[in-house]
């Protein structure tokens, strides 16, 4: 077995799909990621309305409003600056809080770059502003178009099978709380 130059073996993923052999880029995200402006995008919450209201957190959609949203949702991420979330929009939004940062990046797939930000995001350091941290961070990625599709589409197939078993488990755990009150005294 040959032995593999570090600095080579570092250029390319242990894993990756059939057909891909170009080498990864590594850059820091700052030179990578671009922000948006929120502040047109910060909205009231209520019951009802045309479009979700996304907060940071576990929780993300807190609600909804009508108005003028962000509508390229298809190409950015939401980062939580405090709490190191991430979420992936489905439609136009809203944001509820400045500590939500809308991220893209030039000539990155959308599902890819949430991939992205999802491996390199910052551990949580108590109440504090990660963004700076997460923009110091160097990254690896590939510019190959193609390649980004796969990999964003792999993670987000194995993202909405891992919500449909949740969802299923919080069922059963619902199912067996109505069992245990009816079925004891």
């Amino acid at each position: 077995m040959a032995k593999i130059d570090d600095s080579v073996k570092k250029k390319v993923p242990e894993l990756r799909f059939k057909g891909f052999t170009d080498d990864w880029e590594e850059r820091k995200f700052k030179d990578i990621l671009k922000t948006h402006s929120f502040r047109s995008y910060l909205a009231g919450v209520s019951e009802n309305g045309e479009y979700e209201v996304i907060q940071q957190g576990d929780k993300p959609i807190v609600g909804y409003s009508d108005g003028e949203p962000f509508t390229d949702y298809k190409h950015v991420t939401l980062f939580g600056d405090h709490t190191v979330s991430l979420y992936k929009p489905k439609s136009p939004f809203f944001v509820a809080t400045d500590g939500v940062k809308i991220l893209s990046a030039d000539n990155f797939e959308g599902n890819y770059l949430y991939t992205t930000l999802e491996r390199y995001k910052p551990e949580p350091q108590g109440y504090k502003r990660h963004f700076t941290i997460l923009k110091n961070q160097d990254v690896w990625f590939t510019e190959n178009m193609e390649e980004q599709q796969k990999i964003g589409s792999f993670f987000k197939q194995l993202d909405e099978t891992i919500d449909l078993h949740q969802r299923k488990l919080d069922l059963l755990k619902e199912q067996k709380k109505g069992f245990l009150q009816k079925m004891f005294v």
